[in-house]
């Protein structure tokens, strides 16, 4: 039976500059065996995934790695992981650096920012510039979770940690422009809608660090649940070979309303696209599992071939949602 921490979740992506975009989602419960303990969204408790301030200053993040040369869960030389061990600062005898870092994640020695090695790590990849919380409707202890990322997320281009790499606003409280935008909408019965917005022309995609540099990034912004993250118990329960549990899970979802992006004023738009998917985290055989369902997929996303079926991603932060 397995065991499905993180049911029900969507994102964004994109490429670099583009126009708004906005997803609003409505969930249901999966099944009579699990559920949602805030199901359709009722109470809308939603924070962000780190406690305040964590990944920035001296509260710096915890990278865990199995073992310093491996490095991570998986190795960084395997064909099926293009995300390399971000974060991993392993030398060989001679003092070279092994590259294990490298890969979609980070781009840059000691993410680009301090190189000062604290244990198997740099102080550039474990302390950012902000670490902004963010929250709505007072989360108690049951909330849902909101991840923030934009990759190369272990790069000090970004304003914040890997998870939160620029801040979350409530477009109602705080009308500012922002790239990252999550508000909730009561609905007849008590239930809510949660709106997720990434506008990609309120954003400076120039590096925070050198602004003569042109950073290209791809936002990323999802909400969801998971055990022992402001959920209680599993979302649901899987058994493929049958049994107690039946091997199926049902949900309600729709999109609501979406516009293609377009350019800044001013600005090229390279590249862009944008994809909308909802996935599950499961866990068996001891290794975290993420199925991907795609719901959009247009643009620069769209136009990359065929879908990767399987993958290994390395992602060391310990005090994440993942």
């Amino acid at each position: 039976m397995h065991n499905v921490s993180a049911f029900f979740r969507f994102l964004r992506r994109l490429l670099p500059i583009a126009a708004l975009a906005c997803l609003i989602c409505l969930t249901a419960a999966p099944s009579a065996h699990a559920d949602f303990d805030d199901r359709g969204l009722v109470a809308g408790r939603v924070r962000s995934s780190y406690a305040p301030g964590v990944g920035s200053g001296a509260q710096w993040l915890t990278l865990w790695y199995q073992t310093p040369v491996a490095g991570c869960r998986f190795d960084a030389r395997d064909p099926l992981n293009p995300f390399g061990c971000p974060g991993l600062a392993w030398r060989d005898p001679y003092g070279r650096d092994l590259g294990r870092w490298r890969g979609y994640l980070q781009v840059e020695p000691s993410c680009g920012g301090d190189g000062t090695l604290i244990g198997d790590s740099w102080i550039g990849c474990i302390s950012y510039a902000s670490s902004r919380f963010f929250s709505l409707n007072r989360p108690l202890d049951q909330y849902w979770v909101a991840v923030a990322n934009s990759e190369p997320s272990f790069n000090q281009c970004n304003d914040g940690p890997p998870g939160f790499s620029h801040r979350i606003t409530d477009p109602i409280a705080d009308p500012t422009p922002n790239l990252y935008k999550l508000a909730m909408e009561g609905l007849p019965g008590g239930a809510k809608r949660a709106h997720l917005i990434i506008n990609a022309s309120q954003h400076d995609f120039r590096c925070r660090y050198d602004r003569s540099r042109r950073n290209f990034v791809q936002p990323f912004l999802s909400l969801g649940d998971q055990q022992g993250h402001g959920q209680s118990g599993p979302v649901a329960m899987l058994n493929r070979s049958g049994g107690r549990y039946p091997g199926a899970v049902s949900w309600t979802s729709r999109v609501y309303d979406y516009q293609p992006f377009g350019c800044k004023p001013g600005e090229d738009c390279g590249n862009k696209g944008v994809q909308a998917d909802f996935y599950a985290i499961a866990t068996w055989n001891g290794v975290k599992r993420l199925l991907f369902v795609k719901l959009i997929n247009e643009g620069a996303m769209a136009s990359q071939g065929d879908p990767v079926l399987r993958a290994k991603w390395n992602w060391p932060v310990w005090e994440s949602f993942y």
